[in-house]
């Protein structure tokens, strides 16, 4: 029964981004960049993601920082990432 369970839970995603903006007390943006091949013409394609995420001390990081999310539950409508660097 618990393996069952166990097998369930997705597991959580983690993505390395740079930070690019403190916007409040507790909640920062970092931009995550994505490569893949085109479909039909094969050039690598680079394209761009913004994640609001949750960080109890925000003065321990600076803008340009290079830093590793992971995602959680969610903690508001846009918030659903976590820094763990």
């Amino acid at each position: 029964m618990k393996e069952e369970i166990m097998n369930k839970v997705p597991k959580k995603q983690r993505y390395k981004g740079v930070l690019v903006k403190i916007s409040g007390n507790k909640t920062v943006k970092v931009q995550v960049e994505f490569s893949y091949p085109h479909p039909i013409y094969k050039k690598i394609v680079k394209s761009h993601r913004n994640f609001l995420c949750h960080v109890e001390d925000v003065s321990l990081y600076k803008i340009g920082q290079v830093v590793e999310i992971e995602s959680c539950i969610k903690i508001s409508k846009k918030k659903a990432f976590k820094l763990i660097d």
